[in-house]
């Protein structure tokens, strides 16, 4: 089993412990390291584990629904973010769920949901009240 492999299984282990952080941590490890190993071999186990993974990203940020929008002192909190981070940070102004953010990531999806979660982890982004004062969820 490789370093990939195991990284996925213990996210998934922490997901189904309702330990979302620590399964986020793990999937962005594992995720890291498949991308930073040579050859199709690694994108083929990230290909089979794309929906755990994606359900793990969606899970921690409080589902499709979720409306995400940027903390007020980001911009100058001189976070270390990735670039496709910074991107989707540009989008949220006024808020989007993430549904949309996933529709207008000009990325995949897989790589839009950890990008979204990196943010959340970061303080970057939060959830808000939806329009007509329904609360999104936990955030």
């Amino acid at each position: 089993m490789s370093q990939v492999e195991r990284g996925i299984e213990r996210a998934c282990r922490h997901h189904a412990k309702g330990k979302l952080s620590p399964a986020v941590l793990r999937a962005r490890e594992a995720l890291q390291l498949a991308r930073s190993a040579e050859g199709a071999g690694m994108q083929s186990i990230v290909g089979r584990a794309e929906g755990i993974l994606s359900r793990i990203f969606l899970d921690y940020l409080g589902g499709e629904e979720r409306v995400l929008v940027p903390c007020r002192d980001v911009r100058s909190s001189g976070l270390a973010l990735s670039p496709s981070a910074v991107f989707l940070l540009s989008r949220l102004e006024g808020g989007l769920t993430v549904e949309e953010v996933l529709d207008i990531a000009a990325m995949p999806r897989l790589e839009a949901l950890e990008r979204l979660a990196e943010l959340l982890q970061a303080g970057a982004i939060r959830g808000a009240d939806r329009p007509g004062g329904q609360r999104s969820h936990a955030g």
